[in-house]
């Protein structure tokens, strides 16, 4: 899977084969995520950057998050700092999943944790 996002980003001239290396090296030093490195160092936008990880991890990607009415079952029993530290916002519930968007697509951990916490299946979507 990294093979294809890095292939991605170099590919559709997110980054340079150069700084992708640079910020992989810091990404194994540090421990950071590879997202938040490239757009820490400037060599990336979020959007640009979570568009290209969408489409080679086949996740959506939504440009916007003002159409979207948060479901009432996310705001009532998620705590809020819970989905503010993590970067965390229900879109939708349909036919049982609840989708919900992110820009930490490396963070997994908080979406298997909400799915826990409201007992649903959890679709990611990536957003800005």
């Amino acid at each position: 899977m990294w093979d294809i996002i890095h292939q991605s980003l170099v590919r559709e001239s997110i980054v340079s084969e150069d700084q992708l290396a640079e910020c992989c090296k810091l990404e194994s030093e540090t421990g950071q995520s590879l997202d938040k490195i490239l757009i820490k160092k400037g060599y990336a936008e979020e959007a640009s950057l979570l568009q290209a990880i969408s489409s080679a991890i086949a996740v959506p990607f939504v440009t916007s998050l003002d159409s979207y009415r948060v479901p009432g079952e996310f705001v009532q029993n998620i705590p809020v700092q819970f989905a503010r530290n993590h970067n965390l916002v229900a879109l939708s519930r349909d036919n049982g999943i609840l989708r919900v968007a992110t820009c930490q697509p490396f963070d997994v951990d908080p979406m298997d944790d909400l799915a826990g916490l409201l007992g649903v299946e959890v679709e990611p979507v990536l957003a800005p």
